[in-house]
């Protein structure tokens, strides 16, 4: 369980990079760095995404491009939301019982205006929770994949020969 959830979690952070990367496409240019600090005035992923999307809508993009990048944010939050889950879990064993259980007490989304802070989100540890880490963890993989590709196309398309990347495999 821990393996797998670690996977997760280092599968989610190589793919926050990638949209890191297209933020530097977008707004940096040589001589200016500045695109560091934008990505670190935002404090979640969910909104460094939000902030990316919005960018690269201001920037023109050819249309199956940006596109592209949208499909990628849409994969990435739903891989983000479930390493969130696993990630922020505590894992405690059911006295007399060899079953273990993961649960949150509170996460970002729970803790907005009008939300329960303290609403509890339980998943009983099993085979089946396993099976949804494994497949995130693939899912995770094929998307890396595709943000890689996007990442070469759109920093030939905006001339940001500076940014280094990974060479496509």
């Amino acid at each position: 369980m821990l393996l797998a959830t670690g996977a997760l979690i280092t599968s989610a952070a190589s793919l926050e990079f990638f949209f890191y990367v297209v933020l530097e496409c977008l707004t940096e240019r040589e001589g200016q760095r500045h695109c560091e600090a934008i990505w670190l005035s935002h404090r979640s992923t969910r909104s460094r995404i939000d902030m990316v999307l919005a960018a690269a809508r201001l920037n023109h993009l050819e249309p199956g491009l940006l596109a592209k990048i949208e499909e990628c944010a849409g994969h990435m939050k739903g891989i983000s939301k479930l390493r969130n889950y696993y990630g922020h879990a505590r894992f405690v064993r059911q006295e007399g019982s060899a079953m273990y259980e993961g649960f949150v007490l509170a996460s970002e989304q729970e803790t907005r205006a009008g939300a329960d802070p303290v609403r509890t989100t339980i998943k009983v540890i099993n085979s089946e929770t396993i099976k949804e880490l494994k497949d995130a963890v693939d899912r995770a993989e094929r998307l890396y994949e595709q943000m890689l590709q996007t990442a070469h196309r759109l920093r030939a398309h905006t001339g940001a020969v500076h940014v280094e990347l990974p060479a496509l495999t």
